[in-house]
């Protein structure tokens, strides 16, 4: 039997994707995720369709669209929507993706811009800079110019295709594509995150949204920054900031639902610590998203897949009402030095990660607890969807609106590219 990716002992740079294992540990411990996992194509498009469509994703707080016709436009995974306030105070989120001929309904147009988007800005009208569709703000179209005798046509049933949206006690806005009867619900999916007695006294409204920065074109695999941020085993060697306020060896993780939750203590003598459990609070929300949460300061952090081996890295900052310049700016670089920190290490894993040399190795139960506990989410994700694809015989795509259904068309290009859809013959179902 060839071997499976969902088992830890896969040799081949192409993973062989048409069998599934149980996730499990054995005699010989627990290892990391064959390096396949970390730049193979197809298991970046399978996590497309088993993670990133059907998974509630972190888009940005309430605060940043205050204002009717407010939006902010994303990208993940090769995913674009937006999501935005409309004239009733209500915010809802959608495809960026015109019904008539897939043009972004939202963004700029330039002369000679390849991508005609921008990160977001105010609407009064959702308009398409192609053919000139618009569409209300929630989503209904309301000009399509020259369909109006065209027969057959029916406007209320192309209007944009929304997605699922909850706002959480904080103001988070969450947003889900899988539009499914049996798609997952936000309380299903995060657990008791919200019951956890350190967030019990915690008030977001104290905090204002100060400004967001990033790194583009980050060089390596979004689960290798995952892993990264979900262990504190490599602070002592690669965090000189953390490692001096730290207590390293009272870290530890809770693991619950989908996330993860970070705990430490500060030395002796040190008020307060970058992973401090009462002051300073980090927690990882799967797939993509971490919040840290301190008395002066808050940012969240979005790891945003741009690729097998590409990933954008998003942070959203927020300042307590009360914080003064001299603190802010303290821990607000501190952080900034610690992102940099990882960028680098994480840049590196990569480069070995694809030279072929390096295909596993094994993980601590204690000190890397989280970094088993994404891995498992992740290997679960995969390994369900793809027994839901076996069993069908066909991918399917959790985001994809079929307007017509499967179409004639649809069936002559399956057969082209072959019946899962590439001419790959090792893909063929």
């Amino acid at each position: 039997m060839a071997p499976s990716i969902f088992s830890r002992n896969i040799l081949s740079a192409t993973p062989d994707i048409k069998s599934a294992a149980p996730v499990k540990s054995t005699d010989e411990g627990t290892y990391n995720l064959p390096a396949s996992w970390y730049r193979s194509e197809e298991i970046y498009q399978l996590e497309r369709r088993a993670i990133f469509s059907k998974q509630w994703l972190y888009a940005c707080h309430t605060s940043r669209i205050p204002e009717t016709g407010d939006y902010i436009l994303f990208t993940v995974a090769g995913y674009n929507f937006f999501v935005i306030r409309d004239r009733q105070g209500q915010i809802g989120a959608f495809h960026n993706v015109c019904r008539h001929r897939a043009f972004p309904v939202l963004g700029s147009k330039k002369e000679g811009q390849v991508r005609p988007t921008t990160e977001e800005g105010k609407a009064n009208v959702i308009s398409c800079k192609y053919h000139g569709w618009s569409y209300t703000m929630k989503g209904a179209l309301a000009k399509a110019p020259g369909f109006d005798d065209e027969q057959g046509f029916k406007p209320e049933e192309n209007g944009l295709w929304d997605l699922r949206v909850h706002i959480d006690k904080f103001g988070l806005i969450w947003v889900n594509m899988d539009k499914s009867a049996n798609a997952i619900s936000f309380a299903d999916q995060v657990g008791n995150y919200y019951e956890q007695e350190r967030l019990k006294d915690f008030d977001f409204s104290q905090y204002k949204y100060e400004h967001s920065w990033g790194f583009d074109n980050c060089e390596y695999n979004w689960k290798t920054l995952c892993d990264n941020y979900n262990e504190c085993y490599h602070c002592g060697t690669g965090h000189p900031g953390i490692a001096k306020t730290v207590d390293l060896t009272s870290y530890f993780v809770k693991c619950d639902a989908n996330y993860i939750a970070h705990y430490a203590e500060p030395k002796p003598g040190v008020d307060g610590g970058h992973r401090q459990g009462g002051q300073v609070i980090p927690m990882f929300s799967f797939p993509y998203m971490s919040i840290t949460i301190a008395p002066a300061y808050i940012y969240t952090m979005r790891v945003v897949p741009t690729g097998p081996q590409t990933t954008a890295m998003q942070y959203d900052v927020f300042r307590h009402k009360d914080a003064s310049d001299e603190l802010f700016n303290e821990i607000h670089n501190a952080f900034v030095q610690i992102e940099g920190e990882d960028k680098f290490l994480c840049t590196n894993v990569q480069r070995n990660m694809k030279a072929g040399t390096y295909n596993t190795g094994a993980l601590h139960h204690k000190r890397e607890k989280g970094v088993i506990y994404f891995q498992s989410m992740v290997k679960n994700a995969l390994k369900s969807h793809w027994e839901l694809e076996q069993k069908a015989g066909h991918r399917i795509y959790p985001a994809l609106y079929q307007q017509k259904g499967e179409t004639e068309e649809d069936m002559f290009c399956k057969q082209v590219e072959g019946e899962c859809g590439s001419s790959d013959p090792k893909l063929q179902w």
